[in-house]
């Protein structure tokens, strides 16, 4: 997030030539001035500090610490949910500065856990999150971009999508049979 705000602060532009995933896709890539994807390009999510198990986890600390139960959960995993709840107020000041749609990051996990590694999307879906100024192939993120990519499967598994709108503008699942080309 630090690498984050300097980039933003800073009018930075991004170019993605292969891969940008993790931090890279939440913090950095949102924070650029412009962004390029090359045609071998992919930005990849997989997450965030408010991704569901993690809001379990808090919910579940504070629930037992409020009822002052199971001490031995509460005194084993302090430190854990304090710096989760530091990353969630850190990240939320982030994506509040750069005016980003932090929903992107668990698109793959809610409110469908489609059960995939990483997920992607169109320059629609990214635009309507708050990530403007975003140059890539027209077909960036839908099925046939994606199934030129032919590391794909060695990187995920075959657990990987990408998210794009439907006709009536509703967000929709695209979802890959087979990414070799």
């Amino acid at each position: 997030m630090a690498l984050g705000d300097w980039i933003f602060k800073n009018g930075i532009d991004i170019k993605i030539p292969f891969l940008c995933m993790s931090s890279c896709a939440n913090y950095v890539f949102p924070a650029a001035k412009n962004k390029f994807i090359g045609s071998k390009g992919l930005v990849v999510w997989h997450g965030s500090a408010l991704q569901k198990n993690f809001r379990d986890f808090m919910e579940k600390y504070e629930r037992l610490e409020q009822a002052n139960e199971d001490r031995a959960f509460i005194n084993a995993n302090a430190l854990k949910y304090q710096g989760l709840k530091r990353i969630v107020k850190v990240q939320s000041e982030f994506y509040a500065r750069i005016g980003v749609d932090e929903a992107i990051d668990r698109l793959g996990q809610e409110p469908v856990d489609y059960g995939v590694s990483g997920w992607t999307t169109t320059l629609a879906v990214m635009q309507k999150h708050g990530i403007q100024n975003v140059e890539a192939a027209t077909n960036y993120a839908e099925a046939s971009y994606l199934r030129t990519l032919s590391n794909l499967n060695v990187f995920f598994k075959g657990k990987f999508m990408s998210f794009g709108f439907d006709a009536s503008g509703r967000l929709m699942p695209i979802m890959l049979e087979s990414t070799s080309p």
